[in-house]
């Protein structure tokens, strides 16, 4: 630990710096603690400034308003806007009914005619505007949501710390590839294996590892940038009922090991570097597999096999759908001696 009073556990811990020249992780650790510090002093005066001092001085209370006093005002913002949506759409629906005049002026029969009269029409133009839709949900209308804050004051969608966090580890994990990449082509194994090889061998193993890497860091951003979509896509589908809520039977399960939430973030970080890692190794492994000289020759031969049943099996598919309506109708055989032979030689083949 740098800029601190050194300290000794036996062999397991240590706050000597060593003089290794990495004077940049030192830094970076005070510059990470200096941070965590300012935070928790934001934190401090949140508690301690009146409220009423951070309503009248909205700059300040922006800056020292946690973060889940501010995502509980979008969210009482959100439901203002439902309600002022659904007034708006009630309105609509009945500025459409023309007028009554003159016949709701009468005798109280013609009064209660000219409402049903009224309810009635309004009735016909609910009707007209149902199918009135509104696109929500998909990749690019969450990001967009995010970024403009309208899934926040709209939608009233809050999106818990444990999901920020484990999108943002995600981010990091795509930044691991690029890295071991680097670390590849400078390190000891690409110094003494890869370039002990002829020029004209090293790129059966430089290709497969590029590769590799690079579809492990689409395997990695993927993943990242579908996390929070798909977080806001079942919430909208449990909000609007394509996910059963209290009428369903799986209901009562959501209730049962509450304490699994606590395990979101680690299956957030673990799956997505478990995941881009075996699609990392997948991938180089079967390049490298077709590429490498010592297996080459094996691969190729196994390869021209697999080709080779694919195109049969491609030719006999062919053939029965030319052929499969001419002899059969659904059940019925249309042909019946030719419909027996091709069975025939289905069965033989």
């Amino acid at each position: 630990l740098p800029f601190f009073q050194e300290l000794r556990v036996g062999n397991y811990f240590s706050t000597e710096k060593q003089n290794n020249g990495r004077m940049s992780l030192y830094f970076l650790s005070m510059i990470g603690g200096c941070v965590l510090i300012f935070l928790k002093l934001i934190g401090l005066l949140d508690s301690l400034i009146p409220i009423q001092f951070l309503m009248d001085h909205i700059r300040v209370g922006k800056m020292i308003l946690s973060s889940n006093v501010r995502s509980e005002a979008k969210i009482k913002r959100a439901a203002a806007f439902k309600l002022n949506r659904m007034v708006k759409n009630a309105m609509d629906v009945h500025s459409l009914t023309d007028t009554l005049g003159d016949s709701r002026c009468g005798t109280n029969s013609t009064t209660s005619a000219a409402n049903g009269s009224e309810f009635g029409k309004a009735l016909l133009h609910f009707a007209k505007l149902s199918d009135k839709t509104v696109s929500d949900g998909g990749w690019g209308w969450a990001w967009r949501s995010i970024w403009n804050g309208q899934i926040y004051d709209n939608e009233g969608i809050w999106l818990s710390t444990r999901i920020i966090a484990g999108n943002l580890s995600q981010l990091v994990i795509c930044l691991i590839f690029p890295i071991f990449g680097y670390i590849f082509l400078n390190g000891d194994l690409y110094q003494t294996y890869v370039q002990q090889l002829d020029k004209s061998e090293q790129w059966r193993m430089i290709v497969p590892a590029t590769i590799g890497i690079i579809l492990g860091f689409f395997a990695a951003t993927t993943l990242a940038l579908t996390l929070l979509p798909s977080t806001i896509r079942t919430i909208l589908q449990f909000r609007y009922g394509c996910i059963g809520s209290l009428n369903d039977k799986v209901f009562l399960d959501y209730r049962l090991a509450v304490e699994q939430q606590s395990l979101i973030f680690g299956s957030i970080f673990w799956g997505a570097l478990y995941t881009s890692i075996l699609v990392a190794f997948f991938f180089g492994g079967v390049l490298l597999f077709l590429m490498h000289p010592i297996t080459s020759t094996a691969a190729l031969a196994l390869l021209a096999s697999l080709l080779g049943i694919s195109i049969t099996a491609l030719i006999k598919i062919g053939i029965l759908l030319c052929f499969r309506s001419y002899f059969y109708a659904a059940f019925y055989r249309k042909k019946p001696a030719h419909a027996n032979f091709v069975g025939i030689m289905l069965e033989v083949t």
